[in-house]
């Protein structure tokens, strides 16, 4: 028998034993990845249906009282601790593993548009303007050299939305001055600048240690452009979209009643 030609076999059979050995551990971290991503987001979906039930509680005991703040940042915690996991444990995937996470991810936004009104951090709106005051507080106490801009930008939030409001209601006679393609540009641009603005707020509170105004940060569609965007990235951008608008309808209910009512008195004129 020759005794080389026996050792390179072994070799080559160890070796594959190795490579099964390592395609199997590649296999299940993949699955344990994805695994871990549909847990935790399984989780912040059971939290906000339970963040639900008892929001539909206080109103039908209370309507439109509003949950005492402790009680409200319990939730609003617990369901940041499972999405901050979410993050984390996307940064870590292999390309081969994004398709799945992103399906895994697409169905819980799915259930967000379900929520919608309900959800936590449209809810958060509700608790603006004392966390607004917060961070304020935060920032004049600070040293830091953009502490005057920082400032600006939080007392220019409500202008922000404002302009979002004016294009997003535009009465028929203001479409037609605009001309309707340069209209829908206009509110494509205050939409896309109004998240931007937020999502730096929820950066100030990161900066300053205090805390956000939601726990998430929100897509725009300037970065992303339509022969790009995926019907999953589509459906999320809707969902931030919404998310946001019913945030600043809890934070600034007045202005949206008064934009609202412009707007119908337009179309009855009309």
């Amino acid at each position: 028998m020759n005794s080389e030609r026996l050792s390179s076999n072994n070799s080559e059979s160890e070796q594959g034993s190795e490579w099964d050995s390592l395609a199997n551990t590649v296999e299940f971290s993949k699955s344990e990845a994805i695994s871990d991503i549909e847990k935790r987001a399984d989780k912040c979906r059971k939290i906000e249906q339970n963040f639900e039930v008892r929001v539909r509680k206080a109103n039908n005991e209370d309507y439109g009282r509003r949950l005492p703040a402790e009680e409200f940042e319990k939730f609003e915690d617990d369901y940041a601790e499972e999405w901050q996991g979410i993050c984390d444990d996307s940064k870590h995937l292999r390309v081969s593993e994004q398709a799945s996470a992103e399906k895994v991810m697409f169905r819980f936004y799915e259930d967000q548009r379900d929520l919608n009104k309900w959800s936590i951090d449209v809810y958060a709106g509700r608790f603006y303007s004392e966390r607004s005051r917060a961070l304020i507080d935060k920032i004049e106490a600070s040293d830091s050299p953009s502490k005057e801009e920082d400032l600006k930008h939080i007392d220019g939030f409500y202008d922000a939305v404002e302009e979002h409001l004016y294009y997003r209601h535009m009465t028929p006679e203001e479409v037609r001055n605009y001309g309707p393609e340069q209209a829908d540009a206009e509110r494509k641009n205050a939409h896309n600048d109004l998240i931007k603005y937020f999502n730096h707020m929820n950066e100030l509170c990161d900066q300053y240690g205090s805390r956000r105004f939601t726990v998430r940060s929100f897509w725009d569609t300037s970065g992303f452009s339509k022969s790009a965007q995926t019907g999953d990235m589509a459906h999320r951008l809707r969902i931030d979209r919404d998310i946001v608008e019913e945030y600043y309808a809890n934070a600034f209910p007045s202005a949206v009643k008064k934009y609202e009512a412009k707007l119908s008195r337009s179309m009855n004129y009309w």
